[in-house]
């Protein structure tokens, strides 16, 4: 059985929002899909209070299925940049 956490919850418009795919468009080749799977990965590590810690960003790679902390790091740049994200 899934775990669920009421207020987590995935924007509908996740897929097409501009600055979800406008941080896509930043990515290599072959990883659009790292800030959707970066996005999950996210409410998946948070605590109760939205907060999450990307360490050294080894554990987020492997929840996003990409090859490189790197990508990681890249999409939570881009993601901070656009104020998706704030560091505590």
């Amino acid at each position: 059985m899934l775990s669920d956490v009421t207020w987590r919850k995935m924007p509908t418009d996740i897929l097409t929002n501009e600055t979800m795919t406008y941080i896509e468009s930043q990515m290599p080749k072959g990883l659009e899909y790292a800030p959707f799977m970066f996005y999950q990965a996210a409410l998946k590590k948070a605590d109760n209070d939205g907060i999450f810690d990307i360490e050294d960003g080894v554990i987020f790679a492997r929840l996003m299925r990409v090859p490189s902390p790197a990508i990681v790091f890249q999409v939570v740049n881009l993601m901070g940049q656009r104020r998706m994200l704030f560091r505590e």
